[in-house]
């Protein structure tokens, strides 16, 4: 007697018959400015975006290149936000993601940083790379001209790091039918 196991179910979703552009349309390119003038946090994104088909299910995929005045340093960012998100020509949103934020001067060894205490506040993990949550929520107005889209987000990270550097930016974005 054979163990039937639940996978092999659903083996067929895993072999060469399964057509993931059939269930995938693409979104189209995107580009961002981030900033939070109080922690002094500037930088520039761009993105790629695949709404699930039928669904309001879009998912954002994104490089970004960022100071952070929290840690003093600058970084570049590979991510992913997955968003509800109506297909509406004014359409609010929310979403959640990470991202791997590499630090692209300073010490990316913990062990280099050493322990640094100003005011009480632990600054040991300042200026190593990080990996980072968010959250988010804004609105997308959809165009039909050169320029695709325009929206605005707020959005709130956590960092692996220690040390009180979460925080928050602002997002304006594009998109320009590339």
């Amino acid at each position: 007697m054979g163990v039937w196991l639940p996978a092999v179910a659903g083996a067929d979703l895993w072999d060469n018959e399964f057509d993931r552009e059939a269930h995938e349309e693409f979104a189209g390119a995107s580009a961002a400015f981030l900033f939070n003038p109080v922690d002094e946090i500037y930088g520039v994104g761009i993105g790629a975006g695949t709404w699930l088909t039928g669904t309001p299910v879009f998912g954002d995929y994104f490089v970004q290149l960022f100071s952070n005045g929290l840690e003093d340093a600058p970084y570049s960012a590979l991510g992913m936000t997955i968003r509800l998100m109506p297909h509406w020509k004014l359409a609010p949103f929310a979403g959640a993601g990470g991202s791997y934020n590499q630090v692209l001067d300073g010490s990316s060894d913990e062990d280099e940083a050493g322990d640094v205490v100003v005011n009480d506040t632990d600054l040991s993990a300042r200026g190593l790379s990080y990996w980072g949550g968010h959250v988010e929520a804004g609105l997308r107005w959809s165009l039909s001209g050169p320029v695709r889209l325009l929206e605005i987000a707020g959005r709130y990270i956590w960092s692996s790091n220690d040390g009180d550097v979460d925080t928050w930016v602002l997002l304006i974005g594009t998109g320009a039918g590339w």
